[in-house]
């Protein structure tokens, strides 16, 4: 699966020429860009998904040093997103609530003796970006919750023709993803808030893997695996970072995806002190 992260960048593309033939509707481009993905019954059917990678980040200030990192997304219906990152001895949770209307970071130093830590509530703002990248993130190119998709013609990313749609999420957040006009795989991806959009970041996804669909029985917490598709949904192995000059500014390989497996409701409970 192409997940589109929540950081992208712009860059140069230019405009081709706009084909003699009637150009497919929006609702046709992501038919066929979710069947590259998976069977739509294993699509529509995710309701938890959890997602490892580690990866590294250029940091302006240590002269294009290349920080490693951990990180795990931890996903659950309705509107339930955890982000978990552990990068020089300090882990850094971001969390929204079920209701979509609460969530916090935690930040806590390893080396702290005892350990220091501090707990903070995002703003309201945050939590409605959060939750507009929850529906990014396992929406799997579909028409959003409460936002639209508009076809906006053809442009020319990465040397491919591509069909460009505008993704507007209900909260303000806004995705421009690039499918190939040939193949409908997303080549790239860019992402903005409405009320800032000259401020882009844009993701590139390379290779690919499968991921079995699982099921979990809820009372002995066995997992099976779901025969709807040999090798379940196609994710991508890496993510590329870019900030609106072109510039890498991370990247992470995922090492392991799981769907329907167990997340506890506990990862996404208010952290006591």
């Amino acid at each position: 699966m192409r997940i589109m992260r929540p950081l992208f960048s712009l860059v140069c593309f230019s405009v081709s020429a706009v084909v003699a033939s009637a150009a497919p509707s929006a609702e046709e481009i992501i038919s066929k860009a979710r069947a590259k993905l998976g069977a739509e019954v294993d699509l529509s059917g995710v309701k938890k998904l959890t997602i490892v990678g580690k990866g590294t980040v250029v940091r302006e200030d240590t002269k294009d040093e290349k920080n490693e990192f951990v990180v795990q997304f931890d996903y659950m219906e309705p509107g339930k997103r955890r982000e978990y990152t552990l990068a020089n001895n300090t882990t850094v949770e971001r969390i929204i609530a079920s209701n979509g209307l609460e969530g916090f970071e935690k930040y806590v130093n390893l080396n702290g003796q005892p350990q220091q830590q501090r707990i903070s509530p995002l703003s309201s703002a945050s939590v409605k970006h959060n939750l507009d990248l929850y529906y990014a993130d396992t929406g799997f190119y579909s028409t959003p919750p409460n936002g639209k998709v508009t076809y906006e013609g053809i442009q020319t990313v990465r040397n491919k023709t591509c069909h460009t749609l505008q993704y507007r999420y209900g909260n303000g957040t806004i995705f421009k993803r690039y499918f190939d006009t040939q193949t409908f795989v997303c080549i790239a991806a860019d992402q903005y808030q409405e009320k800032d959009p000259a401020n882009y970041r844009r993701q590139v996804d390379e290779g690919e893997f499968l991921a079995s669909t699982k099921e979990t029985d809820s009372k002995t917490g066995k997992t099976t695996e779901k025969p709807s598709r040999p090798g379940g949904i196609l994710f991508p192995k890496t993510s590329i970072i870019y900030d609106k000059d072109g510039k890498e500014i991370s990247r992470v390989e995922y090492t392991d995806v799981s769907v329907n497996g167990i997340i506890p409701d506990s990862v996404f409970a208010y952290p006591m002190p």
